[in-house]
């Protein structure tokens, strides 16, 4: 298992594999890298629901530390997708424009997919939207 797909079950996140798999199914971007590609973002909006969670991944990932941030995480995630040029390698299944295009679509078919409804913190369809947009530059 592959670390973005282990915090997201460590999270109890089931709605960002949803937009993974449609990133998946619309550009046929591998799903691994689909998933590293939304994990900080999904973090982030994620971590008002999630504190306690996200700040066991934060132990785990810094153990040296006294205290344990969310944003340590989610910065950490960040980091890696820098690293390892995540953005670079998921801009070789989409242009810009193509992504801009398809967000509306992507949106309604998150929102209509299950999963959605399980997470603790429910998004709307400006979150879904807001969080796919994250991936433009």
């Amino acid at each position: 298992m592959q670390m973005p797909e282990l915090l997201f079950q460590t999270l109890q996140l089931i709605w960002p594999m949803l937009l993974a798999d449609l990133l998946e199914l619309d550009f046929f971007v591998p799903h691994g890298l689909s998933v590293a590609m939304l994990l900080p973002f999904v973090l982030d909006f994620s971590t008002p629901s999630s504190k306690k969670r996200i700040r066991e991944i934060a132990k785990i990932l810094y153990p040296e530390r006294k205290e344990h941030h969310p944003q340590d995480v989610v910065e950490r995630v960040l980091d890696l997708n820098n690293q390892f040029a995540t953005y670079d390698q998921g801009k070789a299944y989409f242009t810009d424009e193509e992504l801009e295009k398809a967000i509306p679509q992507l949106t309604q078919d998150a929102r209509s997919g299950n999963g959605i409804l399980t997470n603790r913190q429910i998004p709307t369809e400006k979150d879904i939207h807001i969080l796919y947009k994250k991936l433009l530059p």
